[in-house]
């Protein structure tokens, strides 16, 4: 179902979008910088600072293509970043910590300088990034935070909260709960990919806006899905509701195991959450 967006979020998305451009046009700015040194062959010395030669190898590595999003995120880099002059190796990992891991071996035997990774598993990734850094390569953490190692020298992300927030507020718009509509209106809850370490902050944007409706009765989980969303329901809880890898037909068995009757779906940034 494709997405019903409000001009608020519209224009949200949009200045999402041009941050992210803008990011991906900083990063060769921050190769050019000397931000990136390093004393492996494909940098250059001038006036003491170290700065990566054009056509240098930049690794992507990026979760999936089951996603949108993540076809788009890795193609625009990689066209920004052959446009300022590099050479750029983009792969997929399919939905599979150990090809992301796989994936980035490779990059680095492929003398890559720079990897940029969007982790599938934000644990499981960090022996394969520890590696490429002790060859010398630096990590830039692409969405997802790469958990438990040092191995990561920048991190680019969202204001994941906000994220959570924004579709809250356009649910509670539809709904007319700001204009005093009492209910109660059933809503089945559902949460990211346990092994998304951003999932848990997009749920706490979101329930930091819904859970008075649900205090108030105004909003009601009809099932015991995750064993029921009620007042009493905490952001610690978030796993409890997830959907492994984010994907619609995960939530979808979950939809019909509890014979939820069918009902719309609002499909936000990728995600869908059952109204």
């Amino acid at each position: 179902m494709k997405p019903h967006i409000p001009s608020k979020e519209m224009g949200a998305e949009m200045k999402r979008i041009t941050k992210i451009a803008a990011l991906m046009s900083s990063l060769a700015l921050c190769a050019s910088m000397g931000a990136c040194g390093s004393t492996r062959s494909g940098f250059e010395q001038t006036s003491g600072v170290q700065k990566l030669e054009k056509g240098a190898t930049i690794g992507i590595s990026m979760p999936t293509k089951s996603e949108e999003r993540w076809n788009k995120d890795g193609n625009n880099l990689k066209n920004k970043l052959e446009k300022a002059g590099y050479k750029v190796v983009l792969n997929y990992a399919d939905d599979k910590p150990a090809q992301q891991n796989a994936d980035i071996e490779n990059m680095v035997n492929q003398n890559a300088k720079i990897l940029v990774v969007a982790a599938k598993d934000g644990s499981a990734v960090g022996p394969a990034v520890e590696k490429a850094h002790d060859a010398g390569a630096k990590v830039i953490a692409y969405d997802r935070l790469i958990m438990n190692t040092d191995a990561v020298d920048y991190y680019a992300t969202f204001q994941l909260e906000q994220v959570g927030k924004l579709e809250a507020e356009y649910l509670v718009d539809q709904l007319g709960l700001n204009d005093g509509e009492k209910g109660p209106f059933n809503m089945e809850l559902f949460t990211g990919s346990p092994d998304d370490n951003n999932a848990k902050y997009f749920f706490k944007g979101a329930w930091d806006i819904l859970q008075p409706y649900f205090a108030k009765g105004v909003l009601v989980c009809p099932s015991n899905h995750g064993g029921g969303v009620t007042k009493d329901f905490t952001v610690d809880d978030w796993q409890k509701i997830s959907v492994q890898s984010w994907k619609t037909e995960q939530a979808q068995k979950i939809w019909n195991r509890f014979s939820i009757p069918p009902m719309p779906a609002v499909k936000t940034r990728c995600r869908t959450h059952p109204i």
